[in-house]
């Protein structure tokens, strides 16, 4: 199963126990950056994602999730429209701005990311749920969509481990970015169709 998403969705958790009813191993989020040849350790979503969970893959188990997929759960949440046509499932937020401020959240959680890093690395996320949502918008294929907000519909955002001084900053950088684009009328256009 292949579970194609942008970051701070939900995903992760829909993994886990998507894998779990069906019995099957959950590898959790496909990238190079979870390979044992890529630094050492768990990696630091094993540390700072509210799941714990990421599995440091060997170059089989990562080839191996590439060529057969249909008796594992992997996620896919960067560049996770190139997938789109084969996704089992693709996961969006309709509040882009709250996903964003949520990936804020996370980075803030290590000490030693500045703001510029910060927003840096945002940046690169709403170029991601931009390509996704794109994708959805596009397609003239029928997709198993689910929005963030009805898998988990008691949500409360949680923006905690962004210093308070910042936040505003934060907001107002992203709301930009998001209303420079025309990510929100896409979403709008989906919202009717899933």
């Amino acid at each position: 199963m292949i579970i194609c998403t942008h970051a701070r969705t939900g995903a992760t958790k829909y993994a886990l126990d998507k894998a779990e009813e069906l019995d099957l191993p959950c590898y959790g989020e496909l990238s190079p950056a979870y390979l044992q040849g890529f630094g050492k350790g768990p990696g630091i979503k094993a540390i700072i994602h509210e799941t714990k969970f990421q599995p440091v893959l060997s170059s089989e188990e990562f080839t191996s999730c590439i060529e057969k997929h249909d008796d594992k759960v992997l996620l896919v949440n960067k560049s996770g429209y190139l997938l789109g046509p084969i996704a089992d499932v693709i996961i969006l937020r309709k509040d882009l701005l709250a996903s964003l401020l949520s990936f804020c959240n996370l980075l803030s959680r290590l000490n030693s990311s500045t703001p510029e890093t910060i927003l840096f690395y945002t940046t690169l996320v709403f170029q991601d749920c931009l390509g996704m949502i794109t994708y959805c918008y596009g397609t003239e294929q029928q997709l198993n969509l689910k929005w963030f907000e009805d898998l988990y519909p008691k949500h409360e955002q949680n923006l905690e481990s962004i210093d308070s001084k910042l936040l505003p900053v934060y907001t107002r950088f992203l709301s930009e970015l998001v209303g420079g684009s025309d990510a929100m009328e896409k979403i709008e256009c989906l919202t009717k169709l899933y």
